[in-house]
């Protein structure tokens, strides 16, 4: 699968010193896709803090009716290491909960989380997603950024709207 052809790749987050506070991510629908992969990007610089990672739904990429939930995170991958470092994913499992706190303040990391269509409360009209990524303190710089990719399009044809 070519991912340009194919589907959607999108800057969720600009990077961004998440050591200043809250981040939440464009919204991002999955109408016409159903596959999300986040991928957040973290240079822990001089910080020594957690982040904090938790996923929202919507009724459209504005949540212009304010009707956004929180999504659960059950599974997500993170490898940890140099950013030019080779190495493999951890696979991370847990009981349906809002989010998950990394667990290597002071390494830089990649984190990956998969998200289905059918996770989402479709039934009820929620069909947008929104990652924000927090940080446990105040212990120095920690560049982060967000890469959102959309895969398995319902259409033929990729290249389908993604944020409005």
């Amino acid at each position: 699968m070519r991912l340009a052809e194919e589907g959607q790749v999108l800057q969720s987050s600009v990077p961004y010193d998440s050591q200043g506070g809250a981040q939440a991510g464009d919204w991002i629908s999955m109408k016409n896709y159903n596959h999300l992969t986040y991928i957040i990007s973290r240079n822990a610089g001089t910080g020594t803090d957690n982040l904090v990672v938790t996923l929202d739904q919507s009724t459209d990429v504005a949540n212009s009716l304010s009707d956004s939930q929180t999504l659960n995170i059950t599974e997500w991958y993170e490898k940890t290491g140099t950013q030019t470092g080779v190495g493999t994913f951890t696979h991370h499992t847990q009981t349906a909960a809002d989010g998950f706190t990394s667990d290597n303040p002071t390494t830089a990391s990649l984190y990956v989380i998969e998200i289905d269509r059918a996770m989402l409360d479709v039934d009820d009209g929620f069909d947008c997603v929104s990652l924000a990524i927090a940080d446990t303190g105040s212990a120095g710089a920690q560049l982060t950024s967000v890469i959102a990719v959309l895969s398995e399009a319902r259409y033929p044809g990729g290249g389908l709207t993604a944020i409005a």
